[in-house]
Parts: structure tokens; sequence; C-alpha cells
């Protein structure tokens, strides 16, 4: 009898997770209504037609359970108009993939209202102008930030190394023509991949401080009118399986530390 009824219990258990499941196979109600928001600030761009509260919501991630929106996966979307406000107000949202659309102007300082943010790729636009100095703005969360592939100028700025959960810091391939913080980057001690390539920065030689990002697996610094030696400070990277240091304009010996045997 004690058998017959915990098995009564366990498939009454079951049929209600099933029917959670089910009931939040979709964003939730006040996420749908956020997310049709967004789409119409967006311009309705032809790959989120399907974004309906009875399509399919393409790119969009979001928990099972609850459904709460956590992350924004729209690469290749045709998205061209600005980040409206309208994104930051999903509350949950850890994760935003933009990278590859049409977004112009300035770095879009309205997401700075992501409070959750961790993950955020705005690579491969036409984005321009300097990074603001408070970039630090953002969810100092944030894991990964990917930049490259747009036309951003002047200097990195200081505000850069305040984001201490860093593990990708991708900046490579703007038109920085100024300076990048060498030093408080070489604080952000989690990074695994930094880049910093194909910039016209003010001449300068690698910071000795990238040599205390012990866990760095990628570092790429080519052609960025780097100057005088490699430093053998490089040397405690043991991590690293990729370093790239080509077309600068430095000089000198290649340290041994450095030289697979």
């Amino acid at each position: 009898m004690v058998v017959y009824s915990i098995l009564i219990l366990f498939l009454l258990l079951l049929i209600f997770s099933i029917s959670n499941s089910q009931s939040a196979a979709q964003p939730s109600a006040d996420e749908q209504t956020l997310l049709l928001a967004i789409k119409q600030d967006w311009d309705n761009p032809a790959p989120l037609s399907s974004w309906s509260s009875t399509g399919n919501w393409t790119g969009v991630i979001y928990n099972n359970i609850t459904g709460q929106v956590t992350g924004l996966s729209l690469p290749s979307f045709h998205i061209a108009r600005p980040n409206p406000p309208s994104v930051c107000r999903l509350k949950n949202l850890t994760y935003i993939d933009l990278s590859f659309n049409n977004l112009t102007g300035d770095f879009p300082t309205v997401l700075y209202g992501c409070s959750a943010l961790e993950f955020l790729d705005l690579s491969n636009n036409q984005l321009s102008g300097k990074l603001p100095d408070r970039i630090d703005r953002l969810s100092l969360g944030m894991q990964h930030l990917n930049l490259s592939s747009n036309a951003f100028t002047g200097d990195v700025p200081l505000a850069i190394g305040r984001f201490s959960k860093l593990k990708s810091l991708v900046l490579d391939t703007n038109s920085f023509n100024g300076n990048y913080p060498g030093a408080a980057i070489g604080g952000l001690l989690e990074l695994e991949t930094l880049t910093l390539a194909k910039n016209p920065f003010e001449p300068g030689p690698v910071p000795k401080e990238f040599g205390n990002l012990t866990k760095l697996k990628l570092l790429w610094l080519s052609c960025m009118n780097m100057t005088g030696t490699i430093p053998d400070d490089l040397s405690s990277l043991t991590e690293l399986t990729l370093l790239d240091l080509s077309q600068n304009k430095m000089q000198g010996q290649i340290p041994e530390s450095l030289i697979c045997p």
C-alpha cells in the first residue's frame, strides 16, 4: 500500500512538471510584450517576423520553467536601427549577440540599463566614434566583451580595467588611434582571450603588465605599432596557445622562454 501511494505521488509530480514545462514553452506573457516592443523599435526586421504570441521566438533564449528571457542571439538579422532602451526592460538578460548586423552610430550606452549582462557581442557592425569614458557603467559582471570589426577611434578608456570578471576582451580591427590602458588591462586576471590587433594605436612597447594575465590562451597584438623588444614578462603566460606580435616595429631577440623546444 505504501509503495502504491509513493507511485501515485511520483506520477502526480511528473504530470505537474510536464504541465509546467509545456505552459512555459514560450516566453512569459509579460516578456512577450517586451519582445514585441523591441521588435517594433527595431522597425520590424524581416528575420523577426516569426515573433508573435503564436509564433516562433527565433533568437530568443529563455528559461523553460519561468519563461523569463535571458538572452538575445541575433547575429546577421539585418538590424540597422540603434539598440532601443526597451531591450534592458528584459531584467534577466545576461546575453546579447548583435554581431554581423548593420548597426551604426556611437557605442550604445542604452545598454548600461542591462544590469545582469555578462556577454555582449557587437562585432562586425559599423559602430564608430570613441568608446565612452564611463564604459564601466555596463554591468561589472561582464565576462565576454567583443567590439571587434567596427570603426571605433581614439583611446581605449581606462575604465575597461574595471571589468574584473572578463574572460575575453576582443577589440581588434577598429580604428583606435590613441592609446590603450596596458596596466589596467594587465589587471584583468581572469582574461583568457585578449585581442587589440589591427588598430593604428600610438607607438609603444608591449605592456609588461600583460605578463600578469596567466590564464591567457590567446594574445593577438599584431599590426598595432608596437615598438621595443618582447618583454621577458610574457614568459609567465604558460597557458598560451596563440601569441601573435606580427607586423609591428619591434626588434631584438625572441626570449627563449617563448620558443617551443
